[in-house]
């Protein structure tokens, strides 16, 4: 459950400001990081890029298994490989970062300044 929230009781907009036109203008970036943003009204982004990452997830209900022939029909791949550098997902023998951290998937960092995109290497 979000410990942080943005809760409208109306229209939330969020944007890099506005114009002499009373017209919103894009952020360069909206980043949202385990926070619940949520409105009763209408919800408006304007934003070069979003990204909505949840660091800690949880599940209620009724959880089931997937049908694996399900997943292959979606195209969604069960297999993958996470990794400081791609190149290793692929065979390579290249450097390692900096020391894995166990509270992460498995131990690589998943966001920025550890590694960049080269994070994790699912392929």
């Amino acid at each position: 459950q979000a410990s942080t929230a943005i809760y409208g009781l109306g229209k939330v907009v969020l944007a890099g400001g506005k114009d002499a036109n009373g017209d919103y203008t894009n952020a360069n970036l909206i980043r949202n990081r385990s926070a619940l943003i949520e409105s009763v009204g209408d919800m408006a982004l304007h934003a070069a890029q979003v990204t909505n990452t949840r660091t800690a997830m949880t599940t209620t209900g009724l959880n089931l298994p997937l049908d694996p022939a399900l997943m292959e029909q979606l195209g969604i791949s069960m297999s993958g490989c996470t990794a400081w550098y791609a190149a290793a997902c692929a065979g390579q023998n290249v450097p390692w970062g900096a020391p894995p951290d166990p509270n992460a998937i498995g131990g690589a960092y998943i966001e920025p300044p550890h590694g960049g995109q080269w994070n994790s290497g699912y392929q």
